[in-house]
């Protein structure tokens, strides 16, 4: 037999009392993200929506249509990696993040 954490009891009874369960699951994930990037993991498994927030996290970004709200028929990567960086941030130090 399993066991049920205290935090996933807490979760599912927070949900019970009708609270919104999405910004646990985005603060999760984007913490997840954290651990992944400062591992050096080069993969993720996840929604473009997801990988969206945490890009606009965690670089900043001039070109404004890149910081607009997440669209579903967009390209937020290809956008991201075609947008302009201030002149002392270069594209290629993310590229290789490890």
């Amino acid at each position: 037999m399993g066991y049920v954490s205290v935090e996933l009891a807490d979760f599912l009874f927070q949900i019970e009392k009708g609270v919104n369960p999405a910004p646990t699951i985005l603060a999760e994930t984007i913490i997840s993200l954290n651990s992944i990037r400062k591992k050096g993991d080069r993969r993720f498994l996840g929604c473009a929506q997801l990988l969206f927030v945490w890009m606009k996290s965690h670089f900043r970004c001039l070109y404004k249509h890149f910081c607009q709200v997440f669209v579903p028929s967009t390209r937020p990567i290809e956008e991201f990696l075609e947008s302009e960086w201030p002149p002392n941030q270069s594209i290629q130090e993310f590229r290789g993040l490890r």
